[in-house]
């Protein structure tokens, strides 16, 4: 309760405990967090693929190319 000059204190408001384990109260979840990071490299990991394949398809392409330009 406020003191007799008219501060409130922090203990006089009831603390909340978040379970981080349980978005309904708020607390970000840790497997949702870890879920994200993971989604992230997976992402990161698909983009390298994609710009490896795409290389590697234009070099067989051109060297089909070469071939049946001789």
């Amino acid at each position: 309760m406020p003191d007799g000059n008219g501060r409130i204190d922090k203990l006089d408001y009831p603390t909340r405990t978040t379970n981080s384990s349980n978005p309904v109260n708020g607390g970000p979840s840790g497997s949702s967090l870890a879920g994200r990071f993971f989604e992230q490299v997976a992402e990161s990991i698909q983009d390298q693929d994609r710009r490896l394949m795409k290389r590697e398809v234009t070099r067989y392409v051109s060297f089909v190319w070469a071939i049946l330009s001789r």
